[in-house]
């Protein structure tokens, strides 16, 4: 250390407080790289693993969760049975049609994906 340096170091305190505190604050800088290093890497897998479950799952099964996720459930839909504990919600019988088919269809993918001789069972009603 130089003598103008020390002379200036002694002379003001406030500059020695502050150096202290930067020294300090890049320390903390230094654990805050790292940490945020550690934290993108598992962001990255967690993005990666996000992906692979993506591709897992068949066209069929992602378009049956779409359609299944715009059922009607809004109360101006809501119709009440005679005899039924729960109301009924209104549907187009096309949308019904078309929801039914994906099913079919997101079964059907998951039997080839999964099992090479189909069961042949059907999930639908009154078969």
């Amino acid at each position: 250390m130089g003598e103008i340096e020390y002379q200036t170091r002694c002379a003001d305190p406030e500059h020695e407080s502050l150096l202290a505190q930067l020294q300090e604050l890049e320390e903390i800088n230094k654990v805050l790289e790292v940490r945020l290093g550690v934290y993108e890497k598992l962001l990255t897998e967690r993005e990666t693993q996000i992906r692979q479950r993506q591709a897992a799952v068949p066209d069929a099964v992602r378009e049956l969760i779409i359609a299944v996720k715009t059922i009607n459930l809004s109360s101006h839909h809501r119709v009440s049975v005679e005899g039924a504990e729960e109301p009924g919600y209104w549907q187009r019988g096309d949308w019904a049609r078309r929801v039914l088919q994906l099913a079919e269809e997101a079964e059907a993918d998951l039997y080839r994906s999964s099992d090479p001789e189909p069961s042949g069972r059907s999930w639908r009603v009154g078969q």
